[in-house]
């Protein structure tokens, strides 16, 4: 035996004498001391168990606090990554025109690209302005729904102008 098994031993002992003072079950006692006359060397293959599972603790608390250092770091590391990420995104993202306000400010006519400019119909809905084939009629044509009132038109019939 080691210097340090002898004091590893001492140590294990010392500490069940400090925690002898817990009252103790009259039967298991009996038990014990019955199973422990029966096999005479369970103490030792008990302090045997005991010195290796608390030497496996050690080791394994070192262990969880080792990675729990390294998930910290890994973790700080992550954030700083993330802010320049979002940082690098912010500066080459292209800056926004400004919308005009308002409900109808950015809506714009369907199936056009360039912008047109809105205005009020004798029904208050709002209107595109008329388009070249439409002011030879004199007629404006709603900008939003179907148009027409809700009526439908028959294929091959002609809507006349207001």
């Amino acid at each position: 035996m080691t210097p340090q098994e002898s004091e590893m031993i001492a140590d294990l002992f010392r500490r069940l004498r400090t925690a002898d003072t817990a009252p103790k079950d009259p039967e298991a006692e009996a038990l014990i001391r019955r199973l422990v006359t029966e096999h005479a060397s369970a103490p030792y293959l008990l302090t045997q168990t005991a010195l290796i599972q608390e030497h496996a603790l050690t080791t394994a608390q070192g262990r969880m606090d080792e990675l729990q250092r390294q998930l910290a770091q890994t973790q700080a590391q992550l954030e700083a990554a993330q802010t320049q990420l979002a940082q690098a995104q912010a500066a080459q993202a292209p800056a926004r025109p400004a919308s005009p306000g308002g409900f109808l400010g950015g809506v714009r006519p369907l199936g056009r690209r360039s912008a047109t400019t809105w205005t009020l119909g004798r029904t208050g809905s709002a209107t595109r302005p008329l388009g070249r084939s439409q002011r030879r009629r004199g007629r404006r044509v709603p900008a939003l729904g179907h148009g027409h009132g809700g009526r439908s038109r028959r294929r091959g019939s002609t809507v006349r102008g207001d």
